[in-house]
């Protein structure tokens, strides 16, 4: 088909760079005369800073290193970067002392010094600065650079630090541990040049980050409440809250992606009595998700207009015909509108944490319950933006239901507790229920709607000729026409899908490497976590016209793997392991796989799971190793199912159905 399925390019990227970083690889590319993978030499040590820069202000030298860092706005030079942090260190500027710390970690622009890295640390935490606090804790807890294993100093730091409004801080001591040994959480930070406060990420953070910090989570500011009056079709009548936040829209500042959060739509009572069905009576499906392709953990209760279930169905039909509908119908005008799709998901801690952002194309607009506030610690998020920096958490409370249309990007994170949810796809009419179609992507897109342009595009170019299963004719040249005008637009998601299309020369359009990177180019630098990958993987092969650049290729895929891309902590984590285009260093490897397994990736538990097992990339650990693969098991993973019970242990039962 034209248009790349959900995970394709994700499957992609797992191939890649295995097949161009294995041994058997390197040795056909060698005999062949192309160039192969190659271990990547230590970096030479830190030279001094040129004089000319005495002249120059300590912050123009620190948002100097930064550019160097991350590339953007100067000539990608990590060595150069460290010099520069290092004069800046030097004039006791905490920042530069914390990313300079980070770099001896990494061994990035640097020779990796556990040693140098901790007395950085120890400069900054001093000063009060959280990420300096936060690595210096992860070093005492896990023995770092020559100072003894000292949990109490850990906890210690950590609680310094989230009181400074470190994130990663703030969830160790909210669940009262120390940093995690081994990787996890454990991840050194780096400081953005425009505060002296804050955090913006994780060990490898040093190809990333040039923008504001997170700090705690964000949350949506939503506008203030006004009141809302419904009436159902026989009468029933509701009062309550509603409020609203705008997201611009792309290539159309004038426009917005809206979300709306009615609080209390549902009683109590109410919700009380589908968290206990969805608790206690409910067989929960373990099919392939379409968004990532992991086990979805979910129970459809309404199915093309239909309810599935008769005791949901007496406390869902109220909620939805004399509350719900009436208010969608108002607030987007569509009298016809139908709940086509209910489902409840649930995410529990040895199965699904993560729903990756996306859109729902498919539905006119969705809805989400709230069933269980307060018993898990993240849940839904809207990221306006490409770069994960700009998520923003929905708080929704028992009963409250967030209302958004096909337009606005949103995924799950889940980081604790059990959370359990109702989502309502609803279409703008009966036909388009039964036809399973979606008219008002193709009205959208005609008055230069770019998402909608977008989504449209994914459902022409897809699949063989004929009707897909949305009811959309596939349509490839179409298909091609649209990517182009939304990512002329600057819609981020067109503009990957383009250059993947460019690439393989699909959808009518030509064969054209330079093309693809270009869109690749502008999908990357605007913070889009696949097309740094995909970025990352032609610098990583030498494709596209582009010349192999290991160094490049690393940066790209550290942005990406930040920005929780699965396929690229995966990669970082293999090549860490095997030395490829890197310096080989077990402790890395273990903790990009580590980052992914507690994310719910059933391959990288797996990995982990063996590691222990093994006593390989960390000491040997038999109770943890099958903890890890008891959660790979339970996340459909065979091998992990047979790797239990060649060891004796009961694997859980795990049914696709």
């Amino acid at each position: 088909g034209c248009n790349p399925p959900a995970g394709m390019e994700l499957r992609r990227s797992f191939s890649r760079p295995v097949a161009a970083c294995s041994c058997r690889a390197r040795r056909r590319a060698w005999a062949s005369g192309r160039p192969g993978c190659r271990r990547r030499s230590v970096a030479p040590a830190v030279p001094p800073a040129p004089k000319a820069v005495a002249q120059i202000s300590s912050e123009e030298l620190y948002a100097q290193g930064v550019k160097h860092l991350t590339g953007q706005g100067a000539t990608r030079d990590p060595i150069r970067a460290a010099a520069l942090f290092r004069e800046v260190a030097a004039l006791g500027d905490p920042r530069a002392q914390s990313n300079l710390g980070s770099l001896y970690a990494q061994g990035i622009g640097v020779p990796r010094d556990d040693v140098k890295a901790r007395h950085w640390y120890e400069m900054s935490a001093k000063q009060g600065n959280p990420d300096g606090q936060y690595n210096l804790a992860v070093f005492y807890s896990q023995g770092l650079g020559g100072c003894e294993k000292d949990l109490l100093r850990a906890q210690a730091l950590c609680e310094q630090a989230a009181a400074r409004g470190h994130e990663k801080a703030h969830l160790i001591v909210q669940h009262s541990q120390a940093p995690p040994a081994g990787g996890g959480n454990a991840a050194p930070s780096m400081v953005p040049p425009e505060a002296a406060l804050g955090t913006a990420g994780g060990a490898s953070a040093a190809c990333i980050h040039s923008a504001a910090p997170s700090g705690k989570r964000r949350e949506v500011a939503f506008g203030p409440r006004r009141t809302v009056r419904l009436q159902g079709a026989l009468g029933a009548q509701w009062q309550g809250q509603e409020a609203e936040a705008r997201f611009p829209k792309p290539g159309a500042p004038d426009r917005f992606r809206r979300l709306f959060l009615l609080e209390g739509l549902a009683s109590q009572e109410e919700v009380a009595g589908i968290l206990s069905i969805a608790q206690t009576a409910l067989e929960y499906e373990i099919a392939k998700d379409s968004v990532d392709a992991r086990p979805t953990y979910e129970r459809y209760v309404v199915q093309a207009g239909q309810y599935t279930h008769g005791e949901l169905e007496r406390i869902l039909r109220p909620i939805i015909e004399d509350r719900l509908l009436p208010y969608v119908r108002r607030k987007y005008d569509a009298p016809e509108a139908i709940v086509c799709t209910s489902l409840i998901r649930r995410y529990l801690p040895d199965e699904r944490r993560i729903h990756p952002t996306h859109r729902d194309g498919h539905s006119y607009c969705t809805a989400v319950l709230g069933l269980n506030a307060g018993e898990f610690d993240g849940g839904l998020y809207v990221q306006p933006q490409p770069d994960v920096r700009s998520r923003e958490f929905v708080r929704i409370g028992r009963g409250d239901l967030a209302v958004h249309q096909y337009d606005l990007p949103h995924g799950v994170r889940v980081f604790g507790g059990r959370r359990y949810s109702l989502v309502f796809w609803i279409k703008d009419s009966v036909r388009s229920c039964a036809a399973n179609e979606t008219p008002w992507l193709g009205a959208a897109a005609a008055v230069g709607d770019a998402d909608a342009m977008t989504a449209l595009a994914q459902k022409l170019g897809r699949g063989p000729e004929g009707r897909g299963s949305d009811g959309t004719a596939s349509d490839a040249e179409e298909a091609a026409r649209l990517y182009l005008r939304a990512a002329e637009l600057g819609q981020v998601e067109a503009q990957k899908n383009l250059g993947i299309l460019y690439e393989a020369g699909r959808c009518g359009l030509p064969m054209d490497g330079t093309e693809a990177v270009r869109w690749w180019r502008r999908a990357a630098e605007a913070g889009d976590a696949a097309a740094q990958r995909l970025l990352a993987l032609a610098h990583s092969n030498g494709s596209c016209g582009l010349r192999r650049d290991d160094a490049e290729a690393v940066c790209w895929m550290i942005r990406a793997a930040e920005q929780e891309d699965w396929d690229a902590m995966s990669w970082l984590g293999m090549c860490y392991s095997r030395g490829l285009a890197v310096p080989q260093d077990d402790a890395l490897a273990l903790q990009w796989l580590q980052r992914l397994a507690d994310m719910g990736h059933e391959e990288a538990q797996y990995a982990v799971g063996l590691a222990r097992m093994e006593g390989r990339l960390c000491k040997r650990d038999t109770e943890a190793a099958v903890m890890w693969l008891r959660r790979s098991a339970a996340n459909g993973s065979a091998c992990a199912q047979d790797q239990l019970k060649r060891l004796g242990f009961p694997a859980p039962v795990w049914t696709k159905k």
